[in-house]
């Protein structure tokens, strides 16, 4: 029997184990699924799903583009850097540093521009992400397990992202709340959170709302 994995957030689906917990019978395969059948974490469809044995991606030469840094930040990638620096504090133990961070981030955050644009500009964005940034990045990184951890999160986090904003208006998720988890980035929409991070399996309390803007 086959296992097929969600391409957003990396639930597996064996159909030799169903899945239980969600209603799904042991031994149920793959195409008697109803078609609206849905991941049980993350709400995405069955297309965004693909067969374990058959994703194996030939190994390409990618065209590394040379990553340049004019040494000057905007006040929107000034605060989420200095946010990025007061969560780190913060595990760390350090309320001090933490807090300081975090104040320097809001004061950024609160003279940043608005960024103009539709949804279909975001989307094209993360599309370039996916089929440009990421591979590049780790074809750079490819000698620092460190940093291809980070990516490998990031990515996943992104391609979450990218399900939820298709389906934004045929699901109504604005008119929902929205959460984060503040370890891992996994997304969930609606008012009643699992008891733990389907990604990173850390507690609920480690989530953030963040509303609808």
């Amino acid at each position: 029997m086959n296992k097929y994995i969600c391409s957003v957030c990396g639930f597996v689906y064996d159909e030799k184990l169903g899945s239980p917990d969600y209603g799904v019978n042991p031994n149920t395969k793959w195409e008697d699924l109803p078609n609206d059948w849905v991941c049980p974490w993350c709400a995405a469809p069955k297309s965004d799903f693909y067969k374990e044995e058959t994703n194996k991606k030939e190994d390409k030469q990618l065209e590394v583009e040379e990553i340049k840094f004019e040494g000057k930040l905007n006040s929107l990638e000034l605060s989420v850097l200095f946010s990025n620096l007061s969560r780190g504090f913060e595990k760390s133990y350090k309320p001090k540093e933490q807090k300081i961070c975090f104040e320097i981030s809001e004061y950024y955050k609160e003279i940043s521009n608005k960024i103009d644009g539709t949804l279909e500009d975001l989307l094209k964005l993360i599309e370039d992400d996916l089929g440009n940034a990421y591979p590049n990045a780790m074809t750079i990184s490819k000698n620092d397990r460190g940093a291809l951890r980070a990516l490998v999160w990031s990515e996943k986090v992104t391609k979450i992202l990218k399900s939820i904003l298709s389906r934004y208006d045929e699901d109504n998720i604005k008119d929902n709340d929205i959460y984060v988890c503040s370890i891992c980035g996994f997304i969930y929409i609606g008012n009643d959170l699992a008891e733990i991070c389907p990604v990173c399996k850390v507690s609920n309390w480690k989530f953030e709302k963040i509303g609808v803007r």
